[in-house]
């Protein structure tokens, strides 16, 4: 192992406040009369890009040496599945109870496939908590991945390129109504599949550059994410979808996590806030959409009886979305993966 998964901690960090952003806009277009936000706001959604590349990054570090056959394919996925069901579960039974109550208030009074959204199956209809079909796209990179644990780690490269290679020539092809097909040829798992190449990399190669190119290039990326997600929000009047986001969001994200990767080996100390804010990322994930409406909705209520700016309530609502979030992360989520733990299956894989 040769990076402490700081500057990992402290892009996850990012990603959701980019992603907290994003979502910020629509916020402030429903329940703001005065919106300051720009449409370029919405490249904020690119932290869902960044997200996707670390998953296939840590993915490939942390079972590094333990892919080895059935035990650790059903410890890996135990794990998996604690790390992602159950808090997730606490928060869509919040807003089935909201949906059960007032369906209108729940993705703009879409009808919603319950058991779909708790199983994470990919539906049509939006699942309950909006952001499940990211993590529904999660699942699906992480039960592929599971191939990998049948095969020796020479031909995991190999293994990455024909992936890229089949999603690559039906991601585009693909037209039929299968939500589950759509998710398996996604052009949106090359992201998933370039940060696993990029764990290989940082595992095998070690990427040593001197500091001062290796914080350019991740300012450098950063830029690039930034300016490329805007001009294309301009040109085309909407968020890239498809190989495009891939290109706009995807190639940037990989470059953002090698460029970080490079920084920490070369001796970048991380800021603990941006780790404790890395840490609580899911729960912020999960919970920031809930969080703003409730804030929204109690913004629209005062709007007769006191003037609040958009540039005094918008801050207010990305700090209490991420303060909720840790909170949430301190005393449910992780509670309930610490009690989880199934030590037997440990022994077993280790034996």
């Amino acid at each position: 192992m040769f990076v402490t998964l700081n500057g990992i901690q402290a892009l996850r960090a990012l990603a959701v406040v980019f992603v907290i952003f994003s979502h910020l806009f629509s916020i402030e277009g429903k329940y703001s009369s005065e919106v300051i936000l720009p449409n370029a706001t919405l490249v904020g959604m690119s932290g869902v890009d960044i997200f996707f590349v670390i998953s296939g990054f840590i993915m490939v570090y942390v079972t590094d040496g333990k892919r080895d056959g059935l035990l650790r394919v059903i410890e890996f996925l135990y794990r998996r599945v604690v790390r992602i069901y159950p808090i997730y579960w606490v928060y869509t039974s919040l807003v089935l109870v909201l949906y059960m109550v007032a369906p209108s208030m729940v993705n703009s009074g879409a009808s919603a496939d319950i058991l779909a959204s708790y199983a994470l199956w990919p539906t049509e209809n939006p699942f309950l908590v909006a952001v499940g079909w990211t993590l529904s796209h999660e699942m699906y990179f992480y039960i592929f991945f599971c191939l990998l644990f049948f095969m020796s780690d020479r031909y995991l490269s190999l293994f990455l390129v024909v992936w890229g290679g089949v999603v690559s020539l039906n991601g585009g092809l693909y037209e039929g109504g299968s939500p589950l097909l759509k998710v398996i040829f996604s052009p949106l798992t090359i992201e998933f599949i370039g940060g696993a190449m990029l764990g290989l990399l940082v595992l095998r190669r070690k990427p040593l550059m001197p500091m001062w190119i290796a914080t350019s290039g991740l300012a450098a990326s950063f830029s690039v994410l930034l300016f490329v997600g805007g001009w294309y929000l301009e040109v085309a009047g909407t968020t890239p979808s498809g190989w495009w986001r891939v290109l706009v969001f995807g190639v940037p994200a990989v470059l953002i996590v090698f460029f970080m990767c490079s920084a920490e080996l070369a001796g970048l100390k991380i800021p603990k806030l941006l780790s404790v804010v890395g840490d609580s990322s899911y729960s912020i994930y999960l919970s920031h959409v809930l969080v703003m409406s409730a804030m929204g909705y109690m913004w629209f209520k005062l709007h007769d009886y006191v003037a609040l700016s958009s540039v005094v309530v918008l801050p207010v609502m990305v700090v209490a979305c991420i303060v909720y979030g840790y909170l949430s992360y301190r005393f449910i989520e992780k509670p309930i993966v610490s009690s989880s733990k199934l030590v037997s299956l440990n022994k077993l894989a280790r034996a």
